[in-house]
């Protein structure tokens, strides 16, 4: 609330400048930033633009609706492994500007189970292990004016300061099991690294 208003915002739309100016009002727009900067200062190193010593990557916890039981038209819009996916000039769902490259497993039988990653190299570790994978395009490709594309995310913040990224996707009725094998993964790949 400020003068008397009530205002919201997507708190993963606000840590980019192009973020903010996409979905939030310039009344409250430097109020936001100052937000967006003290969780940067907490999730990250003090300076709010790198990882602490020692961090390898910046792992991030998400879940979404189930689009299951939606109609064709109002999974559009919808975060899903599949949303990510262009064929041929034609979008499967809203989020294709910001994808690289999507990997479909067929072992994973929910579109809502996926990993998101800002870097290639991990998409083959994910892939091995049955899920979903959609690798985010490079950081040059993500500084962009369209809001589709710099959408104010932690994944857009962290690709365009070189943070490595990985966001844990998973249907927010269903998931929990497949969401825990993600963890798993995590934890995996953190002992291969060191």
């Amino acid at each position: 609330v400020q003068n008397g208003k009530t205002f919201s915002v997507d708190p993963n739309r606000i840590f980019t400048e192009n973020g903010r100016n996409c979905g939030t009002s310039l009344e409250i727009s430097a109020a936001v930033k100052a937000f967006a900067g003290q969780l940067l200062a907490m999730i990250l190193a003090p300076d709010g633009r790198t990882l602490r010593g020692g961090e390898r990557f910046l792992v991030a916890v998400h879940n979404n609706t189930d689009v299951s039981g939606k109609a064709a038209h109002a999974k559009a819009g919808d975060l899903t492994a599949s949303a990510f996916v262009k064929l041929s000039g034609a979008s499967h769902g809203s989020f294709h500007d910001q994808a690289d490259g999507a990997y479909l497993s067929n072992l994973e039988d929910d579109p809502d189970n996926f990993i998101f990653v800002s870097t290639i190299s991990s998409v083959g570790f994910f892939a091995e292990k049955g899920f979903n994978v959609v690798v985010q395009k490079p950081a040059a490709e993500l500084h962009s004016t369209r809001c589709s594309v710099d959408d104010g995310s932690l994944s857009v913040f962290s690709a365009q300061n070189a943070i490595p990224y990985i966001c844990l996707e998973a249907d927010a009725v269903n998931g929990a099991f497949r969401q825990r094998k993600m963890f798993e993964s995590i934890y995996t790949l953190l002992k291969n690294q060191l």
